[in-house]
């Protein structure tokens, strides 16, 4: 996933999204942002042809779909994911129907969710057929181990898809930002961002992560954490300092509405019943 401050960059996206094709990397989640998006990513992606998966946000319609293919100039986009709240604000059901024909027409391979909270992936798995979903996923924020939807995903072999994985860019900024302090004086210079992925690559309920890159070189560490998977100790000793010190996550998540915590007591008492 490449950042909305990096498109800014003149040439900087392509020499990124290059630079990742030449890494073997094949999947790509494309955000809409304002401006020609979509026909700035089809000229830099063609050179790969079919090799590629795409990601993309609910297009809204089968009509905006198939307007998106030709733009692409495939047959297919591969994912397709629609942001829920759960009770509060669920997947709307025309625009699922939509792409539910789309999949059947064989013009989308795989449709998911995304969103902050297990509560409101496991309100949209219990609802409909999904093949994976966007989830909360880092070493600070011991909320997000997801002991309901795990299982749910395995059983329906969907996909869980790490998103956040450095908060938002946060502990890697404030890890640097505080450097060197006693906490991490006596620990190796080890990479934060490579040690943030390896700690993701060690769950087996996750499929795979999607960090942000600002730049290149932030591009490069994060692939060659990919290549490098494991987590090592002085890694392991390192994540627990920083997530100590760094205190609450300081991601801006939608707000836990009290009707969702409504709903979760409704959803504990079924379960008791």
């Amino acid at each position: 996933h490449i950042s909305e401050e990096v498109m800014k960059i003149r040439g900087e996206r392509e020499r990124q999204i290059r630079y990742a094709l030449d890494s073997s990397i094949n999947f790509f989640d494309i955000y809409r942002q304002p401006g020609p998006q979509y026909e700035i990513m089809s000229k830099v992606l063609r050179a790969a042809g079919d090799d590629v998966i795409i990601s993309l946000m609910n297009p809204g319609s089968l009509a905006e779909l198939e307007k998106i293919l030709k733009i692409f100039r495939r047959d297919r986009i591969e994912m397709i994911r629609f942001y829920s709240r759960g009770k509060l604000n669920p997947v709307p059901e025309k625009d699922y129907a939509e792409m539910m024909k789309a999949k059947e027409q064989g013009k989308l391979g795989a449709i998911g969710v995304a969103a902050h909270y297990e509560e409101e992936l496991v309100y949209e798995f219990e609802r409909r057929e999904l093949d994976f979903a966007l989830v909360v996923y880092n070493f600070h924020e011991d909320r997000n181990e997801y002991p309901r939807l795990v299982p749910m995903a395995r059983e329906r072999s969907a996909a869980l898809i790490a998103m956040k994985p450095f908060g938002c860019g946060s502990l890697i900024q404030f890890a640097g930002n505080v450097r060197p302090r006693k906490e991490f004086r006596d620990i190796p210079d080890v990479s934060i961002p490579a040690a943030a992925l390896h700690y993701i690559y060690q769950n087996p309920g996750i499929t795979i992560a999607i960090p942000s890159m600002y730049s290149l070189p932030e591009f490069r560490e994060n692939v060659k954490a990919v290549q490098d998977p494991d987590l090592s100790a002085e890694e392991e000793t390192l994540l627990r300092r920083v997530s100590a010190a760094a205190g609450p996550s300081r991601c801006k998540y939608p707000k836990f509405e009290k009707e969702l915590d409504k709903y979760i007591n409704d959803i504990n008492l079924e379960e008791q019943l």
